[in-house]
This record gives C-alpha cells, sequence and structure tokens, in this order.
C-alpha cells in the first residue's frame, strides 16, 4: 500500500506512506519493549506473547519498508512493492510485510493458553522467541520462493473509480494464504481476548482484542488490493499504526490499574495487620481474666478438697465451666472477626424459609434466665443458613448481656416496605443516639449505665453487621416502645440470588 506513485514516477517518494511505516514500526517496538519490561516484573505469559510478536513485527516492518528501500536507489523509500527497472516489479517486500503480521498473529493468538496450564512447566522467553524466529524464517522462505506470483492484469474499477490506470496488481497465491491465515489469526485472537475473564481495569485482555480487529480490515484490504490508490493514504495504511497505539495505551492503562489494584491490596493488607494485632491485643486482655479465674479455683479446689463440701465443689465446678465458656465464646469471636476481615468465610446462599434459621438462632443464644418471645412470619429470602442464623444469635447474646435479670427478650420477623426485618428488642437502658455507631465498632468498650463491669470482647455486633453486609443487609438501632432498645436486621427479599 503507498506504493503506487512509484508505478508510475519512480522517483517519487510517497513521504505520508514512509511516516506511517516508520510511525508503525517504531510504536511495535515501543509495544514490544514495554511488555517485555512488565514481563520481567509480573512473569505474565501474555505479555511475553505479546512482547515478542509486536517486536517480530516492528523489526520487519523497519527492515522492508524502510532500510530496503533507502538502500536500493531505484525503489521510494516507504514503498511496500520494489520497483526494479531491469527485473520489473517484486512483491518480495510486501510479502514479507505480510509474513511479519502472520507471526505477529500467530504469537498473539498463543497469548491466552488454549489449554489449562497449571502444573506445568512455564513458558520461557527463548521457547517463545525461537517459535517466533522459526516461524518467521519459513514465511520469509516461502516470500522468496514466490516472488514470480506477483501478475499484472488490466485495470478495473472499484466503487466507481479506476485503482491504477492501465493496470491492477495482485499477489498471487502465496499472498492470498499467508493472508488469510493472518485474517484468521487475528479474528480468532480478537475473539479470545474479548471473551477472557479478566476484564478488570488491570487486565490487557480487551485492548489485544481491540487491536486486532483494527488489524483484520488493513490485511483484508492487502490481499485484495496491494495498491489501494495513487499515492494517497489508504484505510490499511492509518490502521497499521493504530494497532501498536491502541496496545501501547493498553500497557499503560492496564499498568496504572494494577497498580492501585496493588495499592488497595496493600492498604488492605495493612488494615488487616492492624486489625489482627487490635485483635491480638483484645485478646491477651480478655482471655486473661477467665484463665485466671479458672487457674485460681483449680489451685483452691485442688488444695482444700478435703476440707470442700459437696455444695462448695460444686459450686467452684460451676464457676470454672462458666468461666471456660466465656473463654470459648472470646476464642470463637475472634476467630470469625479474623475470617471476616480477611475475606475468608465462605457463603452458601440458597432461598429458603428465614423461620426455621431465627427459631435456631433464638435457641442457640445464651439467655440465661431471660424469657424469650419469638413471632415469625412466613417469608423466603436468598441466605447463607449458617452465618444469618450466627448474626441473629450475636444479636440475641447482646440482648441478654445488657438487659435486667429476668427480663423478657422479644424476637419478631417480618416483611416491612419490602426487605425483610428480624428485631431483636430487650428491656435494658438503651443506646443514645450518639452512640449508635460506636457499638457497632471493633472492640468497642462502652457499656451501657449500670453496665459497665460486664465481659465481653466487644466484637458482637461488629461482626453481625459484616455478616449482615454480605447478605446486602444491614443492622440499625431504634427505642423500643416502653423503654429498651430493638435491633433491626434488615435484608432484600428480592432482588438477586447468592452464589
Amino acid at each position: 500500500m503507498g506504493a503506487a506513485l512509484a508505478l508510475v514516477d519512480p522517483s517519487y517518494a510517497p513521504r505520508a506512506q514512509l511516516a506511517l511505516l516508520a510511525a508503525t514500526a517504531v510504536a511495535c517496538l515501543a509495544v514490544s519493549a514495554l511488555a517485555w519490561a512488565r514481563y520481567r516484573v509480573a512473569r505474565d505469559p501474555h505479555l511475553l506473547w505479546v512482547a515478542i510478536g509486536m517486536g517480530v513485527l516492528g523489526v520487519q516492518l523497519l527492515g522492508y519498508g524502510i532500510v530496503w528501500p533507502l538502500r536500493r536507489p531505484a525503489l521510494p523509500a516507504g514503498a511496500i512493492l520494489e520497483v526494479d527497472h531491469d527485473d520489473g516489479i517484486s512483491p518480495l517486500p510486501v510479502l514479507a510485510w505480510q509474513g511479519a503480521w502472520l507471526v505477529a498473529g500467530m504469537c498473539l493468538s498463543l497469548a491466552v493458553p488454549w489449554r489449562d496450564r497449571r502444573g506445568r512447566v512455564p513458558i520461557r522467553p527463548a521457547q517463545v522467541l525461537a517459535i517466533a524466529v522459526v516461524g518467521l524464517a519459513v514465511v520469509q522462505a516461502f516470500a522468496l520462493l514466490a516472488i514470480g506470483t506477483l501478475r499484472e492484469e488490466p485495470a478495473w474499477q472499484l466503487w466507481g473509480g479506476p485503482i491504477l490506470t492501465g493496470h491492477r496488481f495482485s499477489l498471487g497465491p502465496y499472498g492470498w494464504v499467508v493472508g488469510g491465515l493472518t485474517v484468521a489469526a487475528l479474528a480468532v485472537t480478537s475473539v479470545r481476548e474479548a471473551r477472557h475473564p479478566g476484564q478488570a481495569a488491570s487486565s490487557l485482555h480487551p485492548w489485544v482484542a481491540a487491536a486486532c480487529l483494527i488489524a483484520v480490515p488493513a490485511q483484508v484490504g492487502t490481499i485484495v488490493h496491494p495498491l489501494q490508490g495513487l499515492g494517497g493514504v489508504q484505510w490499511g495504511d492509518v490502521a497499521q499504526p493504530l494497532v501498536p497505539i491502541v496496545l501501547f495505551a493498553g500497557l499503560l492503562v492496564s499498568h496504572r490499574g494494577e497498580l492501585s489494584r496493588m495499592r488497595r491490596a496493600t492498604d488492605r493488607a495493612d488494615e488487616v495487620l492492624g486489625g489482627r494485632a487490635e485483635i491480638a491485643s483484645m485478646v491477651a486482655h480478655e482471655v486473661r481474666g477467665p484463665v485466671s479465674t479458672i487457674k485460681g479455683l483449680a489451685a483452691t479446689t485442688t488444695s482444700s478438697y478435703d476440707k470442700l463440701s459437696d455444695a462448695e465443689r460444686k459450686e467452684f465446678v460451676g464457676l470454672i465451666h462458666a468461666e471456660a465458656g466465656r473463654l470459648l465464646d472470646v476464642v470463637d469471636q475472634t476467630s470469625l472477626a479474623l475470617k471476616l476481615d480477611a475475606g475468608t468465610l465462605t457463603f452458601t446462599r440458597r432461598r429458603q424459609a428465614l423461620a426455621p434459621i431465627v427459631r435456631e438462632a433464638a435457641d442457640a443464644a445464651r439467655t440465661e434466665a431471660h424469657p424469650v418471645t419469638v413471632e415469625l412470619d412466613e417469608i423466603e429470602a436468598t441466605v447463607d443458613r449458617q452465618w444469618l442464623a450466627e448474626a441473629i444469635r450475636q444479636v440475641v447474646d447482646n440482648a441478654a448481656r445488657y438487659s435486667p435479670d429476668d427480663a423478657p427478650i422479644e424476637v419478631q420477623l417480618r416483611r416491612k416496605e419490602g426487605d425483610v426485618v428480624i428485631e431483636v428488642g430487650d428491656r435494658g437502658p438503651g443506646i443514645p443516639a450518639e452512640r449508635r455507631d460506636e457499638v457497632f465498632r471493633r472492640f468497642t468498650t462502652w457499656r451501657p449505665p449500670g453496665y459497665e463491669d460486664r465481659s465481653g470482647s466487644g466484637l458482637g455486633l461488629f461482626i453481625c453487621r459484616a455478616l449482615l453486609a454480605e447478605h446486602r443487609g444491614e443492622v440499625a438501632v431504634a427505642d423500643l416502645p416502653g423503654g429498651g432498645t430493638m435491633l433491626q436486621l434488615r435484608l432484600p427479599a428480592e432482588g438477586w440470588e447468592g452464589t
């Protein structure tokens, strides 16, 4: 493309085509260098194939589009078809150009593995380079053998205008075969890259798909009309530099997305580590009390066993049991909070009846002497049975811990304003409005007036809110009519399916 005027006037140098070829070659080499630099850091084979493929294309374009013409005075710089006054027209430059695109297309088609490579030996750069060099040598050898396939035919009309006054030029069978294979490789690569699951901001796949899609019509144009006009810049001339430009932009954007993702991961890791340090400090504080009590009771029982009455022994054993239960609660809550922080908790959501879940949670809670009343409507929602029950249990435990002995705890399940609402009410002193966000934080130390000495890890309501968030729900505090606190757990009844 871009050599038509060279056939009419060999002294004419199509500078626009030369500039486009030079831009394409430089852009391809820039893409290759950037992809290689990223591969050395990330060790992603996808980047390796892109680097080698575009490097081969850049070197070939530089050699046959610029260096070759400049060393042969009879050929205008930038021309694809070589004009020689003694031998006529040689198709070697355009055939070499086609071969380079074929090798590049094949490399890009291999960038996304055709089969699962997990557990296999990683692909090494030397292997990829060897494949590309061998492929280029093969198409180059066939190009040399096919030099005589270019034929001159009578002129014909395209869209009502002449392509070249007096003559039309065709690349022959070899050009059609290589061009067809190139178009097929680019089209298949575009589809596979577009369908690849890695569609995040840090993914290069959509950009490779777009670049291959742009390259397809340029290859089709070259197959059908090696000379597309009288020296003017054609679609194929413009499309070629667009391909590496799109890839270069994709590498920059995906690299920026990857950096942002890594920064978020680092921030998240810092947050998790900070949270774990906080949890470790809390565990040390909360565990010390029960362990000291258990140790003291055990020591007293051992040293004074014969002097203790049966009632006293039974009381000591009961106290040890209670402190062990308290210790176990701290361990369980700490473990669950760590998993929620790290995002490693597994949820299996399915649509199911909620009444049995709410009743199971209320029965499992440590309500001690508090009577529990449960009112349940027949409602279904998409939830994880285990973790929704755990969230409800944490709320009922909290109600029992911070309400007067023997005061009732009311649990209701109903539909409200299109959502599912689970309400847990107690007759405690309530939570002031300015404290209602604080009670959902990790390790909250605030206690209602009169309950300052109650033990607790400060994780119960934090766990409840985190579990509700995983169900796309929320938990809020409200005043109970007649005095007390009501915690409302709100879940979406419709509109999404969990997995």
